[in-house]
């Protein structure tokens, strides 16, 4: 497997990192670079650098992981590559986004009224996507998601927490470090290429997958 990690910041690190530790075929992805046949790519980027990607993916029918949220004005309508979404890469916590709003939709329908919150280091300055997707599957209005921002290292909380008079229901999620979404792209990377023959080109859900 060759993984190309297009983006510049702190998560496209820790993926080189990873994929260096596990020996894993790794390169910063520029338009010039020409894939194996065994190969993925992985956008964490701003975005600037999207389109291209998706071309340079486009031609040589790769695979693109999305794994940076909030850019969902980028999206071609018909790409001719499998393009994946992924609001998450660690994998628990994208199964716990793809199961646990049901159970906050049914337990809300019952009158349970429901408050989100999120926690993370003070160097990110906006609302974070799992928080905004997790408030938009529960039915939560995004601007009830209480941010938290705290003088720690790199950290991710998340607690949604149903109330009637007399229950109270709480799930609380916490990523420690930037390994484990590393580790889980890698891992969702590899279980793409395993199964490319049944992904159809076009915008799909990661979380359909695991």
């Amino acid at each position: 497997m060759q993984i190309f990690i297009a983006g510049n910041g702190k998560l496209a690190g820790a993926l080189r990192k990873e994929c260096k530790r596990k020996r894993v075929r790794s390169a910063v992805w520029t338009t010039t670079l020409e894939p194996d046949i065994d190969a993925i790519a992985i956008h964490t980027g701003s975005g600037r650098q999207f389109s291209d990607l998706v071309a340079w993916c486009e031609k040589y029918r790769v695979p693109l992981i999305q794994a940076a949220t909030g850019q969902e004005n980028l999206l071609p309508k018909r790409p001719r590559c499998p393009i994946l979404l992924a609001p998450n890469l660690s994998i628990p916590m994208l199964i716990f986004m793809r199961d646990i709003p049901r159970i906050v939709k049914t337990l809300r329908t019952m009158g349970m009224v429901a408050a989100l919150s999120e926690s993370h280091q003070k160097s990110k300055d906006s609302v974070a996507g799992t928080a905004r997707l997790l408030a938009e599957r529960s039915g939560i209005p995004a601007r009830e998601i209480r941010s938290i921002r705290k003088n720690s290292k790199v950290h991710a909380e998340h607690d949604i927490v149903l109330r009637s008079a007399d229950v109270e229901i709480g799930f609380s999620t916490t990523v420690r470090g930037l390994r484990p979404y590393a580790l889980g792209g890698i891992e969702l990377a590899f279980h793409i290429l395993r199964t490319r023959k049944k992904i159809p080109d076009g915008i799909n859900s990661i979380e359909n997958l695991i």
